[in-house]
């Protein structure tokens, strides 16, 4: 007769847009720092793997998000553990991010489970468009030169552009009734944030 095992979630989570909320599938979260019980267990793992072991995409400390964006880690023993969560398929858009949980099991070796919420932080420019006067100028088109990134100004002239590839960007503004302008930008790194001013002058009549 075959035994049944009944195995436990120890840590769980769900990774989403560190601007909009939406879940992030498809994210890799990984466990960077162990316990040493459990760090035992990934030794002997990985040699019985050998040199398959790092291109794995699942193991025992390494998992990929869900269509909800949802993840989950089973039978670990107590301690804390440091987790990473990254989205190579999102390019440079998102920032690699960290996070620490603590997993404890009573006596009877039973699990009350960790869950963590880990947002990846999303690279960002945002700001204002102006007239003469710094009147905000709503309604103007805002994109990222050679991406498909677009944005609209609202009432205020704000805007926002997510979801973009680090390095230097020309972000054109057009408006009806005013002349149309390239903003050269430079973002530092994934998952930072740049504010721009931007100013347009008046078609000629």
């Amino acid at each position: 007769m075959k035994q049944i095992v009944s195995r436990q979630v120890a840590l769980a989570g769900q990774v989403v847009d560190g601007v909009t909320g939406e879940p992030v599938s498809g994210a890799r979260v990984a466990l960077a720092t162990v316990p040493v019980k459990f760090q035992r267990v990934l030794d002997v793992q990985r040699l019985s793997r050998g040199k398959e072991w790092d291109s794995l995409d699942e193991r025992a400390d390494r998992r990929r998000t869900n269509s909800t964006g949802r993840f989950c880690f089973l039978d670990l023993p107590s301690g804390s553990y440091g987790l990473t969560v990254s989205l190579s398929a999102g390019g440079h858009r998102y920032a690699p991010h960290k996070a620490t949980a603590v997993v404890k099991r009573n006596r009877a070796g039973h699990i009350t489970p960790a869950w963590v919420e880990l947002a990846l932080p999303v690279t960002i420019v945002a700001g204002t468009v102006s007239g003469p006067g710094s009147k905000p100028i709503a309604f103007a088109s805002v994109h990222v030169r050679g991406e498909p990134v677009r944005a609209y100004t609202d009432k205020v002239g704000h805007f926002s552009l997510t979801g973009l590839e680090p390095g230097r960007r020309s972000i054109v503004v057009a408006a009806r009734g005013f002349v149309t302008v390239a903003h050269p930008v430079s973002i530092a790194k994934p998952g930072s944030s740049k504010t721009v001013r931007i100013s347009l002058k008046p078609a000629p009549s």
